[in-house]
């Protein structure tokens, strides 16, 4: 196989931001247990190569280090792909210069004669010149120099090594680590030795997850958050889910209690045979929203079953893992009941929601040309819909490709409220929603390869609905406005 031929160590990861030509969009089902063709992208204007950036090659906030993938079949923007580097060419001027990549698909064996930029057809390799020429802004006076794959990689090598430099020395104005995460590499696990050892055992158990989980953990908490209690779900079948044939397939999964929420993260898919961590999902809700919460019966299996309520009326779902995990559950209904509401109730709670975390609207799919004149339209839109005292908490653009109108629209979280508003280019200039945080029960948040999405649980007259905002695979600006949603949620009183 031509996959195992490939070392994957030699191959680096880059994320395309714009396609080359029109391609299909997958997204996950659940019920069909298989992709289903979501939608056909289209590219504003079509190119020689994908366009990509390699990730963490962004030093004191200069742009990602791009790179141009010559794939034999388009590639959807957001997709990770390992590529090969063939070599770069950078264009020199007098007054800058300007870097790029360029690279083939590591496990495309269609391609394995591509070694050097040199083995690239003339014709084609006369079309990338042109098209990185212009995306550069080169002029006819700019001296355009070839690289070879080793000094490409020494390039990613430094850029990589410059960017990690410049966040160590960033770091050192906060704290140097999330304070739910161990000093050291104690993984045991067992009671802590000392007072001066002031992390669960919870904590201490997250160095014995699979990495794959850490990379998630890592990803979703926060910085500031405390692991009060965990319990792991392995992969297996629902005995509840589906039909008596085909019970659905639950995914793997660790469920977390902290002093912030209560979440249960799982695979959305488990990884392949070249280790590609596909994503995952998270089922979130705040302590302070549970009004009941017990563990059940379910035909065999164990269940977390929570009652997460909002203005309007409640939200009810239930965890499933398996009949061995029934105390590790029992525990941690013990933990949470700790906050379910008592009649009298005079005990403290909590008085901080979030912070604003920035006020840009943040994405990694359209370029800064093109986003500085979107946002200033969606500043303005916004700036005229808050109400007095309300502040804006974060923000994010939604590129058009994620839309069914293919629109680009902007996700903003306040105090109060979230808001989806439209581009006023469009005629759009009253949001598209708002949804009171009063009325949000619990979150959920997807990052997968190939569908990611936010989803707000809302309560209406005693019916649950669902929200649902698509973005691209992990845009940071989305991270950070669900990281608001669920931190204000502590406060926003539900009456």
């Amino acid at each position: 196989m031509f996959e195992a031929a490939v070392n994957m160590q030699d191959l680096i990861e880059a994320r395309v931001v714009e396609a080359g030509d029109d391609c299909n969009q997958y997204a996950f089902d659940r019920l069909g247990r298989g992709l289903r063709l979501a939608g056909v992208y289209h590219p504003a204007t079509p190119a020689p190569a994908e366009q990509a950036v390699i990730p963490e090659t962004a030093p004191a906030g200069e742009a990602e280090l791009p790179v141009l993938v010559l794939a034999r079949q388009a590639i959807p923007p957001g997709c990770l792909v390992h590529v090969r580097p063939l070599g770069l060419v950078r264009f020199q001027h007098p007054n800058w210069e300007d870097t790029v990549v360029v690279a083939v698909p590591g496990l495309d064996p269609g391609q394995s004669d591509l070694v050097t930029c040199d083995d690239i057809p003339d014709e084609r390799r006369a079309a990338l010149l042109a098209f990185a020429r212009a995306n550069a802004g080169a002029t006819d006076g700019c001296v355009v120099v070839w690289e070879n794959a080793k000094r490409a990689r020494a390039l990613i090598y430094e850029r990589r090594r410059s960017a990690r430099l410049a966040e160590a020395q960033g770091r050192k104005v906060g704290p140097a680590s999330p304070v739910w995460k161990p000093l050291g590499y104690r993984v045991a696990g067992a009671r802590r030795a000392a007072e001066a050892e002031p992390h669960s055992d919870a904590e201490y158990a997250y160095r014995r997850l699979p990495p794959r989980f850490q990379q998630y953990v890592e990803s979703y908490l926060a910085p500031t958050e405390r692991i009060l209690f965990a319990v792991m779900r392995p992969a297996m079948r629902s005995r509840v889910s589906g039909s008596r044939l085909f019970r659905e397939q639950l995914q793997g999964g660790i469920l977390f209690l902290t002093d912030q929420q209560v979440a249960l993260v799982s695979e959305v898919l488990p990884p392949d045979r070249t280790g590609i961590n596909y994503g995952y999902l998270v089922q979130a809700g705040v302590p302070e929203r549970a009004s009941a919460a017990a563990v059940v019966d379910l035909a065999g299996n164990a269940g977390l079953w929570i009652a997460w309520a909002g203005r309007d009326g409640e939200q009810r779902v239930v965890w499933e893992f398996p009949a061995a995990a029934r105390e590790d559950l029992d525990q941690a209904v013990s933990i949470l009941q700790g906050w379910l509401p008592i009649q009298g109730d005079v005990r403290l709670r909590r008085a901080y929601g979030a912070e604003p975390e920035g006020t840009d609207w943040e994405t990694t799919t359209i370029d800064a040309e093109s986003r500085l004149p979107i946002a200033k339209r969606l500043t303005e839109v916004l700036d005229e819909l808050l109400q007095p005292g309300e502040r804006v908490l974060a923000r994010a653009m939604l590129p058009a490709w994620t839309d069914d109108r293919k629109e680009t629209r902007g996700l903003a979280v306040t105090s109060r409220r979230a808001l989806l508003i439209g581009d006023p280019i469009h005629g759009r200039k009253q949001p598209i929603g708002c949804y009171l945080l009063s009325q949000v029960t619990s979150l959920e948040y997807q990052a997968y390869l190939f569908e990611s999405w936010l989803a707000l649980n809302l309560c209406f007259g005693g019916k649950v609905q669902r929200i649902v905002f698509k973005h691209p695979y992990m845009e940071p600006g989305v991270q950070k406005c669900v990281l608001a949603l669920r931190q204000q949620l502590t406060i926003v009183p539900r009456a």
